[in-house]
C-alpha cells in the first residue's frame, strides 16, 4: 500500500530540497523515519480503530519523548479519542523519564497526566481502571501518595481488583523506601476492598489475602503474617467456591512463605473435600503434592518414601521428577540426584505409555542442572536418543513436532550437533508432507526464529520452500529477520526488508530503526537514505 499522497508531500519535498543525497552526513534519518510511522498509523486508523490504533500511537508518543521532543509527544497524544488512552500514554512518558532520572521533566509532565485522568471513567472498562493504576504508580515514584491513595480510591469504588492492585503497589513502594509504617497503614486498608470477592471470586480473593500476608511476612509481622494464611486454609476447604485449581495455586503460596505444615494440611483436608466431590484426579496425585512439600521443607527421607509408596507408576515417576526439580531449584542437587536416578531407573523399567517424551526432555534439563559436565552426560544423551526415536516412530502431531523441536535444543545444549542436525531433518521431512494447521504454523516459527538468530539460512530456507506458509505466516518470518538485522546493526538490509513489511508491521519497525539510530548515534550512509526515502514514497 502507498502512503497518502500528503504524505508525499510533506516528506519526500523536505528531503529533496535539504539535499540529503547530496549531503550523506546530514542527520535526517530518525525524525523522518518516525514522522513516517505516524502517518502510516492515522491511515491505518479506519482499518484497526481502537482495537490497536491506542497502542500504536502512544508508543510513538514516546518515542518522540525518547528523541526529546516532548511537544510532539504531547501533541500525538492529544490525538487520541478517550481520555484513558491519553492518561496511559502520559503516565507511561513519566515512568521513562524517571527510569532516565530526569526527574523534572516527570515532574512537570505529571499536571498534564492528571488533568486527562479527571476525565477517565473508570466504570466503563478495564483499559481505564488499567491506565489509573499506571498513572498512580508513577505518582508513587514521584512521592506524592496523596495522589496515590486519592487513585486507589477511586478504583477501589468502581474497578475493586485494580484498587487493590494500585494499593500493593503502595504497599511495596513504601516498604522499599523504608516506610514500613506508612506500608502497615496502607496493608490494614485493603481487606474491605477483597470483601466483595469472598463469595463470588475464591481464587483471587485467596491470591490476593496471600499477597497480603507476604508483605506482612516482609515487614516483620509474622504473627499477622500466619493469622491470615490460617484463615486462609480454613476458607479453601469450606468455602462453597470449591475450586481444585485456586487451592493448588494456595498450596504453592504456602511454601514461598515456608509455612509447610499448613500446606501439607490443606493438601490432606482438600484431598477429603475431593473425594465429597467425586474429583479423583486430585487425589491421585495426593503423595506427590505431599512429597514435594516435604522435599522443600528439607524432610527428604519423608519425600522419598511417599512417593516410593504411590502405586501408579505415572504418578510415581510425576513425583520423582517434580521433587528432583524442586531440590535443585533450593541447590540441594546430591538430593536432588538421589530422586533423579530414580526417575531414571523408573524410564528403563516402564513402559511408553506410562513415560512421555515430556519426562525424558524433564529429567535430561534436570541431570543439566545437578552436573552440568561430564559426570551426567551419558544418561542425558541416553534420555534423549529415547526421545528422538518416540520422535521418528509416533504417528505425526503438529504439537508433538513443537515438543519434539525441544529435543533438538537439548541435544544442542550437550553438544551433540550431529544428533541435533539428524533429528531436525527427520522432523522438517515428517512435517513437510502434513497438513499446514495454527499449530504447525506456530512451531515453524518458532523453529525460524531459532535459525534466523543462528544465522543458519540454509535451514531458513527450507522453511519458505518446503512449507505452503500462509501470507500472514510470511510476513511475520519477514518481521523475524528485520528484527535480527536491526539488533545485528545491519541497517541497510533492515531497511530492504522493512520495505516489503505490511503497513502495520512498518509502523513498528519504523519505530525500532529509529530508536536503534538514536541510541547508537548512528546516521544513514547513502544507500541507507536511499532506501528511508524509497519506503516513505
Amino acid at each position: 500500500m502507498k502512503l497518502h499522497p500528503r504524505t508525499r508531500s510533506i516528506w519526500i519535498l523536505p528531503l529533496l530540497l535539504t539535499g540529503c543525497f547530496s549531503e550523506p552526513d546530514r542527520p535526517i534519518d530518525q525524525y523522518s523515519a518516525i514522522a513516517a510511522a505516524y502517518e502510516i498509523a492515522r491511515d491505518l486508523e479506519e482499518d484497526y480503530g481502537d482495537r490497536e490504533m491506542p497502542g500504536m500511537t502512544s508508543s510513538l508518543a514516546l518515542t518522540y519523548a525518547k528523541l526529546e521532543k516532548p511537544e510532539k509527544a504531547l501533541e500525538i497524544i492529544n490525538t487520541l479519542n478517550y481520555p484513558h488512552y491519553k492518561t496511559n500514554a502520559c503516565a507511561h512518558i513519566v515512568h521513562y523519564y524517571l527510569e532516565s532520572d530526569r526527574t523534572e521533566q516527570a515532574t512537570a509532565l505529571m499536571p498534564t497526566c492528571t488533568r486527562y485522568a479527571k476525565e477517565v471513567d473508570t466504570s466503563a472498562s478495564l483499559d481505564p481502571a488499567s491506565a489509573l493504576q499506571t498513572l498512580g504508580q508513577a505518582a508513587m515514584a514521584l512521592g506524592d501518595w496523596a495522589y496515590a491513595d486519592q487513585l486507589r480510591a477511586r478504583l477501589a469504588s468502581d474497578m475493586p481488583s485494580y484498587g487493590f492492585w494500585l494499593g500493593m503497589d503502595e504497599v511495596k513502594g513504601a516498604r522499599a523506601l523504608g516506610e514500613d509504617q506508612r506500608a502497615i497503614e496502607v496493608l490494614k486498608e485493603l481487606p474491605p476492598i477483597l470483601a466483595p470477592y469472598r463469595d463470588k471470586n475464591a481464587g483471587f480473593y485467596m491470591k490476593s489475602y496471600a499477597e497480603i500476608a507476604r508483605e506482612y511476612r516482609l515487614l516483620g509481622d509474622t504473627s499477622t503474617a500466619n493469622r491470615i494464611m490460617r484463615d486462609l486454609v480454613d476458607y479453601a476447604v469450606t468455602t462453597e467456591r470449591y475450586n481444585y485449581f485456586s487451592n493448588v495455586l494456595l498450596v504453592s503460596d504456602l511454601k514461598r512463605q515456608q509455612q509447610f505444615d499448613l500446606a501439607i494440611e490443606l493438601i490432606e483436608r482438600d484431598r477429603d473435600r475431593a473425594i465429597e466431590k467425586g474429583d479423583r484426579h486430585y487425589t491421585t496425585f495426593v503423595d506427590a503434592h505431599i512429597a514435594d512439600v516435604y522435599a522443600l521443607s528439607g524432610r527428604v527421607d519423608e519425600a522419598f518414601n511417599r512417593i516410593n509408596v504411590i502405586k501408579l507408576p505415572k504418578v510415581r515417576l510425576s513425583g520423582w521428577l517434580n521433587s528432583a526439580d524442586t531440590l535443585n531449584g533450593e541447590a540441594r542437587y546430591a538430593d536432588a540426584k538421589r530422586f533423579a536416578d530414580r526417575a531414571y531407573d523408573e524410564v528403563e523399567t516402564l513402559s511408553e505409555q506410562e513415560v512421555s517424551i515430556g519426562d525424558l526432555q524433564k529429567l535430561a534439563k534436570i541431570y543439566a542442572v545437578i552436573q552440568p559436565g561430564a559426570a551426567t552426560s551419558s544418561r542425558r544423551k541416553s534420555l534423549l536418543d529415547l526421545a528422538a526415536v518416540r520422535a521418528t516412530r509416533a504417528p505425526f502431531s503438529p504439537l508433538d513436532f513443537s515438543q519434539n523441536l525441544r529435543t533438538v535444543e537439548l541435544y544442542r545444549d550437550l553438544s551433540e550437533t550431529e544428533a541435533a542436525d539428524t533429528l531436525l531433518d527427520t522432523l522438517l521431512t515428517r512435517a513437510a508432507s502434513a497438513e499446514m494447521s495454527s499449530a504447525l504454523d506456530s512451531a515453524l516459527v518458532r523453529l525460524a526464529r531459532m535459525f534466523i538468530e543462528q544465522g543458519n539460512s540454509e535451514g531458513y530456507q527450507r522453511l519458505l520452500s518446503d512449507f505452503d506458509l500462509s501470507d500472514r505466516t510470511r510476513d511475520r518470518l519477514k518481521d523475524l529477520e528485520f528484527k535480527q538485522q536491526l539488533s545485528s546493526g545491519e541497517i541497510n538490509a533492515a531497511l530492504k526488508t522493512l520495505k516489503d513489511l505490511p503497513e502495520r508491521n512498518k509502523v513498528w519497525a519504523l519505530r525500532d530503526t529509529t530508536l536503534y539510530l538514536h541510541e547508537h548515534e548512528h546516521q544513514l550512509d547513502t544507500e541507507g537514505k536511499r532506501l528511508l526515502a524509497s519506503i516513505i514514497d
